[in-house]
């Protein structure tokens, strides 16, 4: 199954765009909204990769379960 591969490749790339913006917000710190919406979106990033990571691990585990 090459779905973890995609998941993952497309996490990186999400999470190297929004370390992008929050280069280039950096600079122009005066908008605070522009902030608050990097930290969130960095905080939907973090848990959609954890979510991931427990069903990938789920699904091993079940793997080896009915393996035999």
């Amino acid at each position: 199954i090459h779905y973890t591969k995609v998941i993952r490749e497309r996490d990186a790339r999400k999470q190297k765009l929004l370390q992008k913006q929050k280069e280039t917000t950096a600079e122009l710190i005066d908008d605070e909204e522009e902030v608050h919406a990097l930290q969130l979106t960095a905080k939907r990033i973090e848990l959609h990769r954890r979510e991931f990571d427990l069903l990938n691990w789920s699904l091993n585990g079940a793997r080896i379960f009915f393996k035999d």
